[in-house]
């Protein structure tokens, strides 16, 4: 290995089931050398069966796959390997699909017409424990934020007592490492909270989250 090539390669499995798309998000995943695909899927069952082989560093997951589709594989995964970050590769930006990704344990959630950038940054922030989402997605989210802060009238109805607890030291000014170093868990256990939180709660901002945890009596 040459100097200027990094020690260790960032390994991801592509779980996609055309092959021409597959081969295409290899080249555009490998093109700097930093990450390296070192399985892939064609199927939900096969996705699922390969990544546990694999132990990769990150899966990128189609949505739409044949039989088992992603959501169902990934949530398989995450009861499996519940550190092992997924992002979801699709062409539907509907927040309930979304929300389902979210919901089976995906940490990523990108366009299919993510440009090679896009998608090599949304795998080196799934590496390093961080989300990454599409601007479609982002902006879909963005504009339901009030509507969903009258709609969930109790959170403790829809929130685990873990996520509750991130919501109140969120609401309270706490970063992720402080509410992390409160909680004794890690700060990428943290940011898997906090994304599910505001996936259930459909708010994406923290002013937005500060003024529910208020509204809610969650905090003075």
């Amino acid at each position: 290995m040459s100097a200027s090539q990094p020690e260790k390669r960032i390994a991801v499995v592509i779980c996609e089931d055309h092959a021409s798309l597959r081969e295409g998000l290899r080249l555009l995943l490998e093109t700097e050398g930093d990450i390296g695909v070192v399985a892939e899927a064609a199927t939900g069952s096969e996705a699922v069966e390969r990544v546990l082989a694999a132990r990769p560093d990150v899966v990128m997951m189609d949505v739409s796959l044949m039989g088992m589709d992603g959501i169902e594989a990934t949530r398989q995964l995450h009861n499996q390997a519940p550190g092992l970050p997924v992002v979801m590769l699709s062409a539907s930006h509907e927040l309930s699909t979304v929300k389902a990704a979210v919901e089976a344990g995906a940490v990523g959630y990108l366009s299919k017409r993510a440009s090679g950038k896009e998608l090599r940054d949304a795998v080196r922030a799934a590496a390093s424990g961080q989300t990454s989402f599409s601007p479609e997605v982002a902006s879909a989210a963005r504009d339901r934020t009030r509507p969903a802060e009258r709609r969930i009238d109790d959170p403790r109805a829809v929130l685990t007592g873990r996520e509750t607890e991130i919501l109140q030291l969120i609401a309270r000014g706490s970063s992720n490492r402080e509410i992390a170093e409160a909680l004794q868990i890690s700060v990428k256990t943290v940011d898997t909270h906090r994304m599910h939180l505001m996936t259930k709660l459909d708010i994406h901002d923290v002013a937005g989250l500060t003024r529910y945890a208020i509204k809610k009596g969650l905090i003075e």
